[in-house]
């Protein structure tokens, strides 16, 4: 257990899934990892970020054992102080509860980010081959969406958001409303979706 004193992080994973979730009695960030999954990290900190980056794919030239599936190879992330900045780079799942984040900004190449109750002043979501899902997430000022072949499901959208889309090669709904590529709905209150879907799907609300 490593335990560091900043308030932004940067995460690049290439074929390992993490949880990131909150604990306030954490001073700062704690990282939690089993021992054969450290030679394939290494960190880098600044006066403000840490990061925390795969250097080499944990499956490449292993296949998956039952041992491995019962030690749940992962690494779990906690944090005890609202960040004022995420990083993540996915290519395998991401999983965050709990969190109060000033930007967030998550790239995904085939994986699938989870995000609950969990707030941002700002999030910038992209990808491909990629899923994201949103619940009990709350966003106060912007969302860029910008995904290719893949999904992204915001359940709790504010129904007085206004939402852009730039491109709809897709579908995107909002609350059960099909809108298309250069479609804007009127709002003067915050937050302001903007949207890019080239093949996949895009629902924010319920419909």
């Amino acid at each position: 257990m490593m335990t560091y004193k900043k308030n932004s992080l940067r995460l690049v994973l290439r074929d390992l899934p993490c949880d990131i979730r909150c604990d306030p009695q954490v001073a700062g960030i704690e990282l939690a990892m089993s021992e054969p999954l450290r030679a394939y990290f290494r960190y880098e900190e600044d006066a403000d970020t840490l990061s925390i980056i795969q250097t080499r794919g944990f499956w490449e030239q292993r296949r998956p054992h039952i041992f491995d599936v019962l030690r749940k190879r992962k690494i779990v992330i906690t944090v005890g102080v609202p960040l004022n900045e995420l990083q993540v780079q996915v290519g395998a799942g991401l999983r965050m509860n709990g969190v109060h984040i000033g930007s967030g900004i998550f790239r995904v190449d085939n994986g699938s980010v989870e995000l609950r109750n969990t707030i941002f002043r700002s999030a910038d979501c992209a990808g491909s081959s990629c899923s994201f899902h949103a619940k009990d997430v709350s966003i106060a000022d912007q969302l860029v969406v910008d995904i290719k072949n893949g999904s992204f499901t915001w359940e709790d959208t504010p129904g007085s958001a206004g939402v852009d889309v730039h491109k709809s090669i897709g579908r995107v709904t909002f609350y059960g409303k099909e809108m298309r590529s250069g479609q804007s709905t009127q709002s003067a209150r915050k937050p302001r979706l903007s949207i890019s879907c080239d093949g996949g799907s895009v629902k924010l609300g319920k419909s």
